[in-house]
C-alpha cells in the first residue's frame, strides 16, 4: 500500500472532509489537516470527528487521482456539504472570492501586445525544451481522471454556448487561418474512423430549413417536420462574383475551385480578397454578393 483516501465526517453538523494520506500503513491519529478543517477541530473538538479509509492506493498517481474524484464524488468542496476548499491531487487552493478578485484585476489592466508576444514566444521555447513533459504534451487522461473533470463540468454549460462569434472576431480567425494546411492532409482516414462515422450516420436522415442541413433519427421526424424542416439537402448556391478594380464584372463562377482554375489564383488569396477587401494583391475584386462594392 502507498497510501489511502479518507472522509471524516463532523458528527456534530455532518459536514466532511476528503483527504490522502501517503503511509504504508494506516495512521489512527490522522484525521485531516486543511486549513479550514483545523479550525473546525479547534472548534468542536477532535472527539466530535470520525474518520473511516474510502480508498487504498498502490502509487502517487493513482492516490492524487483517487482524492480528485472522492472530493468530486461527495461534493466536498461545497461548504454546506464540506471543508474542502482545493480540487485535490496537485491543486492549489483557490476559493471562489479569490477567483473573481483575481478576474477583476485582470479585467482592469488588460495584457500588452508586447508582453502576449513574450507570452507566446516563452511558451514555444517551453515546448520544444521540455518535449514531451509539458503541460498535457504527449500526455493521456487516465479513465478515473475522465471520470473526475466529468463528475466536476456535469450540468455545467460552456462558456459560448448559445453565443455567436461577432463578425470581427470571425474576420480575424479567418486571417489567421490563411494559407495553414489541415493537420489531417493527406493522411487516410482509419477502418476504425470510417466505421465509427458510419454507425453514427445509420438510421439519420438529412433534412433542410433555410439552407441549413443536418441529420436527425427517423423517430425525432416528425417534431422536425412539424417545425418546418424539410427532408433533404437544399443548399444555397453561393456565387462568386469577379470584377475588375474599375468595378466592371468579368465572371460569375459557382464554386472557388472553379474562380482558381480559371482565374489562376489560389483559393486562399481569392478568400482573403472578398474577406478582407484587399484588392491589391490580385489588382482585381471578388464578392460574394453582386453590386456589394
Amino acid at each position: 500500500m502507498y497510501g489511502y483516501i479518507y472522509k471524516t465526517t463532523n458528527l456534530i453538523n455532518g459536514k466532511i472532509y476528503i483527504g490522502q494520506k501517503k503511509s504504508s500503513k494506516i495512521v489512527n491519529s490522522y484525521i485531516g489537516s486543511g486549513s479550514i478543517m483545523k479550525k473546525a477541530i479547534q472548534k468542536y473538538g477532535k472527539e466530535n470527528f470520525k474518520r473511516e479509509i474510502i480508498d487504498i492506493c498502490n502509487n502517487h498517481e493513482e492516490l492524487q487521482e483517487k482524492e480528485m474524484y472522492w472530493i468530486a464524488y461527495y461534493n466536498a468542496r461545497n461548504p454546506e456539504i464540506g471543508y474542502n476548499i482545493k480540487k485535490g491531487g496537485n491543486s492549489s487552493p483557490c476559493v471562489e472570492y479569490v477567483r473573481k478578485k483575481i478576474s477583476n484585476t485582470l479585467k482592469n489592466h488588460p495584457v500588452s501586445e508586447e508582453t502576449r508576444k513574450k507570452m507566446s514566444e516563452k511558451t514555444k521555447e517551453n515546448a520544444i525544451k521540455y518535449k514531451g513533459t509539458y503541460g498535457m504534451s504527449g500526455k493521456t487522461q487516465s479513465d478515473l481522471c475522465r471520470k473526475v473533470n466529468s463528475e466536476i463540468h456535469k450540468g455545467k454549460s460552456p462558456i459560448n454556448k448559445g453565443k455567436s462569434a461577432s463578425e470581427e472576431i470571425r474576420q480575424k480567425l479567418r486571417i489567421s487561418h490563411l494559407g495553414q494546411v489541415a493537420w489531417n492532409k493527406g493522411i487516410p482516414m482509419s477502418d476504425k474512423a470510417k466505421e465509427k462515422m458510419s454507425s453514427k450516420k445509420k438510421g439519420q436522415i438529412w433534412i433542410s430549413k433555410d439552407f441549413k442541413v443536418k441529420t436527425c433519427p427517423k423517430e425525432k421526424l416528425d417534431y422536425y417536420l412539424s417545425n418546418g424542416w424539410t427532408i433533404g439537402k437544399i443548399l444555397k448556391q453561393n456565387l462568386l462574383y469577379h470584377y475588375d478594380l474599375n468595378k466592371n464584372l468579368l465572371n460569375v463562377f459557382t464554386t472557388l475551385k472553379e474562380a482558381s482554375e480559371k482565374t489562376g489564383f489560389k483559393i486562399h488569396d481569392i478568400k482573403h480578397n472578398y474577406n478582407t477587401k484587399d484588392y491589391s494583391r490580385l489588382n482585381c475584386i471578388f464578392l460574394k454578393e453582386k453590386n456589394k462594392l
